[in-house]
């Protein structure tokens, strides 16, 4: 499993265990979870369309990467 993925996994687990409800997004996989207003998602599967509130990103670095950085760019 890829490390972000493993991560956007993770966020998801420990948010439904603790009572806040989290879809998951990633480019292999889609959690929806009814009245979730959080999703945890990697980089490549985030609705570039859409409106947030707040979002988190992490390992932003990536846009450099020759292989991963066209998800920030499209």
């Amino acid at each position: 499993m890829l490390p972000l993925r493993l991560l956007a996994l993770e966020v998801y687990q420990r948010l439904n265990r603790e009572g806040t409800a989290c879809a998951l997004i990633t480019g292999e996989e889609k959690r929806p979870v009814p009245f979730a207003r959080v999703t945890a998602s990697t980089i490549e599967a985030v609705d570039l369309e859409r409106r947030y509130d707040v979002c988190v990103a992490d390992e932003v670095q990536m846009v450099a990467d020759p292989h991963r950085g066209w998800a920030w760019t499209r």
